[in-house]
């Protein structure tokens, strides 16, 4: 093992996660003259000896990464030997230089896309194992922290400024079971994206107790499932208002309202105490952009009650009234209904019908008042056809709710 070696492996691992087109085990093994793991590390050790504190480091990762890279099956052995020649603290030390961005020696930059995601619960579900087959050896190589040292495995994961490990472990191709500081630590982080992955892995508690009950449904199932149900709304409830609001709106926008199990974050989501975040979230309009969006939170809102301090039902008037001036927003910005057809009809019939009726009619008296507003005559056609268009596109949505909420209004 010499400078010119780890240079090499370094150039190969940089090029196969940039994708160029390369044989990487087949170059490693032409480095490495195909000797076998125990020799490299062996010699691995003999070598760092003589080099100092951080390059000791970048060492030991390169040289692990190559391993991993050339062999995707050695991830036992190679945290075997790693512990016996006492090197996972520079392997550890490795990743954190590679990955926090902190060192001009080794870095890994990686630009998502989340950016487009105003709900970022939706991103992390969307895309699920991002660039895993790319840094597939990276990951391996955390593994074997996880395996050896999982504190250790922990503080990785915070250290890493892409996001790269804590992405697949909430989409479940990282495979490792998350503490419950980490995702405390998660859900108190200032970045948008990690408080959702946080929450996650938070829901991921609850998903894997639902379907131990489903397969099994015993009683010790039953008791462990209410156990981690409350677990994850006290670890919840320990957030912010405007957290909880956040990330319980991003979940039931993304599930739509679909499993059994979401009746706990209902109630969470219509404590009384966060109203007024929850009433802020439907107005803001950065993620409830769709009649869809409104009819997913109207099932929860409807079907869940408000209690008050005193244990009694609470009123959802300002609830509805938000929703009410949501859908308004929608039509004097032009935004969120586009058409207005067999779908629109359907999805805004299940909003009506969620509505009290004087909700309806708050609704309908102010439809009445856009439509002689609009600039559709022949006139209009003549000289201003381009808002013609826009304008009769307009009517025929406002039309077509006007004809549904009379429907409900005269049942």
């Amino acid at each position: 093992m010499n400078d010119s070696i780890l240079s090499k492996l370094g150039k190969v691992i940089h090029q196969s996660w940039e994708k160029k087109s390369i044989d990487a085990k087949k170059e490693i093994n032409k480095i490495l003259h195909r000797k076998s793991n125990k020799r490299v590390i062996k010699e691995l050790n003999i070598y760092i000896k003589h080099i100092k504190g951080s390059q000791k480091n970048i060492a030991v990762m390169i040289v692990v990464l190559s391993l991993l890279k050339r062999n995707l099956d050695c991830v036992d052995e190679l945290a075997k030997l790693l512990k016996v020649h006492n090197l996972v603290s520079q392997l550890y030390g490795g990743l954190v230089q590679l990955l926090s961005g902190k060192s001009s020696q080794a870095v890994i930059k990686i630009k998502w896309n989340d950016y487009k995601y105003p709900n970022k619960y939706q991103f992390i579900h969307r895309f699920p194992a991002p660039e895993y087959w790319t840094y597939i050896d990276l990951f391996q190589a955390a593994e074997i922290i996880y395996k050896t040292d999982s504190s250790r495995f922990e503080k990785l994961l915070i250290a890493d400024s892409t996001n790269l490990l804590l992405l697949n472990l909430a989409s479940g191709s990282l495979e490792a079971s998350p503490s419950e500081a980490l995702i405390i630590n998660l859900l108190n982080d200032k970045d948008y994206l990690r408080k959702n992955i946080g929450f996650s892995l938070l829901v991921s508690l609850i998903e894997s107790a639902v379907n131990r009950f489903k397969l099994n449904s015993t009683q010790e199932d039953k008791i462990y499932l209410d156990q981690q149900v409350q677990k994850t709304t006290k670890i919840l409830q320990a957030s912010d208002n405007l957290t909880q609001i956040d990330l319980l709106v991003n979940y039931f926008l993304y599930n739509k309202y679909e499993s059994s199990y979401l009746s706990s974050f209902a109630t969470l989501l219509m404590n009384k105490s966060l109203q007024d975040e929850l009433i802020q979230e439907i107005s803001s309009g950065s993620k409830i952009r769709t009649l869809e969006d409104i009819r997913i939170l109207l099932i929860v809102v409807k079907n869940t009650p408000i209690i008050n301090s005193i244990g009694k039902h609470a009123s959802k008037d300002s609830l509805y009234r938000a929703f009410i001036n949501r859908i308004k927003s929608f039509l004097n910005n032009n935004i969120g209904v586009y058409s207005w057809g067999a779908n629109e009809i359907q999805v805004f019939t299940d909003i009506c019908n969620l509505f009290p009726k004087r909700h309806c009619l708050t609704l309908k008296n102010y439809i009445n008042r856009q439509i002689p507003k609009l600039m559709t005559t022949e006139l209009d056609e003549l000289i201003r056809f381009k808002l013609f268009l826009e304008d009769k596109r307009k009517k025929e949505i406002l039309s077509g709710m006007l004809d549904v909420i009379d429907a409900k209004l005269n049942v």
